[in-house]
């Protein structure tokens, strides 16, 4: 029975202890290149030559809160945005989708 007591007491009330009460918030810049082609039942597209799309720098934030309280989970909030503009223009007829022709890439 002190077995018991004693084990519960060490190993129970262990899992009940949370971090200390802390957190951080990072802001910061990545970059991304897409490389690659698209295609669909015809031709295939790049998207550096034939989309025009270039290598993107974005923002991002994260804040991240923790603390002692046992049963309330921790917080982490983060914000990114991935976007991609360009615009181009095929000089020669192609297929897409079944489809042949000329068609604006915007």
């Amino acid at each position: 029975m002190k077995r018991a007591i004693v084990g519960t007491l060490i190993f129970g009330f262990n899992s009940l202890f949370g971090d200390i009460i802390g957190g951080e918030i990072n802001l910061g810049v990545y970059g991304h290149s897409p490389v690659g082609s698209i295609q669909k039942g015809g031709d295939d597209l790049d998207v550096e030559s034939d989309l025009n799309w270039d290598d993107e720098k974005e923002l991002f934030l994260k804040v991240y809160f923790e603390h002692p309280a046992p049963i309330i989970p921790n917080i982490m909030v983060g914000y990114s945005r991935l976007t991609h503009d360009g615009v181009g223009e095929i000089s020669e007829d192609i297929k897409w989708a079944g489809v042949p022709g000329r068609f604006p890439l915007i």
